[in-house]
């Protein structure tokens, strides 16, 4: 406690002013300029990261000092021992009157005070966290059962507005802190005080498909679960994957996966970022009425996005007269043209991916498509249906396109079977990276001080092209919203097997199936086989779409040995 007070109390206000967000800048600045704020500029600003969690809040309702409820969500004194006392203010209509009122008692008093300009959303962390009830038979109002819920619907609205794809609930000794992963990047949407955070984890966990199993934050628990809400007169269907982490020395993280499981309409494929190429092999792939297609990346990769993508071109094409079926747990995105089978009983029980792939062979389809080879039965019963005259789709984890003919080989694939002619219809990798805003990004003259880790001379030996062209993420603008990045785009690789390529892959020798997958010369129906993931981010680079610094953290070094033929990521984007 003390080194956390004497770190805060220690900093100049030049560098408590650089930490701060931009809205609680803009906030601070608007306070110092209005009339109704007594005294011009605070001493100092406080965001929620910089709350150790205070001894004496004198002004709270047990306190000395004691104020009604409207007027603690403007101001609020903090004894902090030996380290003195901090008068806390957040603008407002009313700041002036209060803070006369509090500075003249403190006055009275002879309190040596710091004066710190903050939000309301920091006064409410400091007054629930000096609320905590004397007994478990206590419970304040807003930390009910009745408060969570309308809390957890807000947020769940913010992650929707945002497309966020992660919510993360931080709750350390101090505060709650929750962020929101959006194009691949967390960003803080909002700080509750440690009981609220603890109070929304427990809401959300009893209110899962696991009734009846109490939550405990010092343990690892995980749970699934349903919600309906009602935005803008749409009903958005969402189903919310709860792990919650115990973390040192008295928190936890609650990570809740949202996932947007409604009908809808999936993404057109030319629309996902894949080049001219890399589309005609797609459809390449679904030409033939067998075969199986994989899908490879990471968690988050926009695997599943990329499927029902191309399901929906299936769907298309076909008019509905072949029977598709997905089997997914859960079903991501219910597709007109299509039926899934139950993986997951209304229980919460498990009926297994295997189950449902035989019952989905027994129902007469002619497309399959399976959300992840999870176990060698899968694998094994997926192989079956390759075999028997079905056009297969499914993804597997990996890091690239042979990383995944590996990976379907230890989940029940017969290396012989699946590279016999007709069998591996292709194997796509996909990774997702920022797309910058035009409209603020930077050119590298502005940014060049910036640059960590020799980036600067990694472009200067690697790109031929004018580095001047090259663009950086912003500050953010009113055309992006003050976020630098405004979607995400797929790099990609592809491997569309030839004779030469299977039968290097049957004899299991790798290392020679990877070089002539990389240096021969490729054309026509294999264009897109030889280019790597960090070949087709340069070549977005080069056409200022992508930050060579966002390249790096999500893909390679922009200077390694993949990034062969420099000249040619001068070329422009195709898709």
């Amino acid at each position: 406690m003390t080194t956390m007070l004497h770190r805060f109390f220690g900093r100049s206000q030049t560098s408590l002013s650089s930490a701060p967000s931009m809205e609680l800048r803009k906030s601070v600045a608007r306070s110092a300029t209005s009339p109704s704020v007594h005294g011009g500029l605070p001493d100092r600003v406080v965001n929620p990261a910089e709350l150790p969690l205070w001894q004496n809040n004198r002004t709270a309702t047990t306190g000395d000092i004691p104020m009604n409820q409207q007027d603690r969500r403007v101001a609020a004194v903090l004894d902090c021992g030996k380290d003195g006392h901090l008068l806390l203010f957040a603008p407002s209509a009313t700041t002036g009157r209060v803070l006369a009122g509090l500075e003249a008692r403190l006055g009275a008093l002879g309190v040596v005070y710091t004066r710190c300009a903050t939000t309301v959303e920091v006064l409410e962390i400091v007054y629930d966290n000096q609320a905590v009830p004397s007994t478990a038979a206590e419970t304040k109002s807003d930390l009910s059962e009745g408060a969570m819920a309308p809390l957890l619907d807000v947020l769940l609205r913010k992650a929707h507005d945002l497309n966020a794809s992660d919510i993360h609930i931080e709750v350390g000794p101090t505060r709650t802190c929750i962020q929101m992963r959006v194009h691949g990047d967390l960003q803080v949407v909002r700080h509750l005080s440690l009981l609220k955070g603890m109070a929304l984890s427990r809401h959300i966990f009893v209110n899962a498909n696991s009734s009846g199993v109490d939550f405990k934050p010092e343990h690892f628990q995980d749970a699934k679960i349903s919600k309906t809400l009602s935005i803008d007169g749409e009903v958005v269907n969402l189903e919310l994957r709860f792990a919650d982490m115990p973390t040192w020395p008295a928190g936890h993280d609650v990570t809740l996966r949202v996932l947007r499981t409604g009908i809808g309409t999936a993404q057109s494929i030319d629309s996902l970022g894949y080049d001219s190429a890399q589309q005609a092999a797609i459809e390449r792939m679904l030409q033939t009425s067998t075969g199986v297609i994989v899908m490879c990346g990471s968690t988050g990769s926009g695997k599943s996005t990329t499927l029902g993508s191309i399901i929906q071109a299936l769907s298309d094409r076909h008019g509905g007269r072949k029977k598709i079926r997905t089997i997914e747990d859960p079903p991501e995105l219910i597709l007109p043209g299509r039926q899934t089978p139950i993986v997951r009983d209304t229980d919460g029980t498990s009926r297994g991916f295997a189950a449902a792939l035989r019952g989905a062979m027994r129902g007469d389809p002619d497309i399959i498509m399976i959300g992840e080879v999870r176990d060698n039965e899968t694998g094994e019963l997926a192989m079956d249906a390759t075999m028997t005259g079905h056009k297969v789709l499914t993804t597997v984890h990996g890091g690239s396109v042979f990383d995944a003919v590996d990976r379907l080989i230890k989940k029940g694939f017969d290396r012989s079977v699946l590279f016999a002619e007709g069998t591996l219809s292709g194997v796509i990798y996909q990774t997702l990276l920022p797309v910058l805003c035009q409209e603020c990004c930077m050119p590298l003259s502005q940014v060049r001080m910036g640059l960590q880790n020799g980036l600067n001379e990694r472009l200067r030996r690697s790109y031929s092209g004018d580095l001047e062209d090259l663009r950086f993420r912003g500050p953010g603008c009113d055309a992006c919203g003050f976020n630098p990045i405004v979607g995400r785009t797929v790099a990609a690789a592809f491997l569309i097997p030839d004779r030469n390529l299977r039968q290097l892959l049957l004899n299991n020798d790798r290392f020679a199936a990877e070089e002539y997958w990389r240096t021969h010369d490729w054309s026509g129906i294999y264009a897109a086989n030889g280019k790597t993931v960090l070949d087709q981010a340069l070549t977005k680079m080069a056409a200022g779409l992508i930050s060579p610094v966002d390249i790096e953290a999500r893909v390679a070094p922009i200077d390694s040995q993949d990034a062969r033929e420099p000249a040619r990521f001068q070329a422009r984007v195709v898709g």
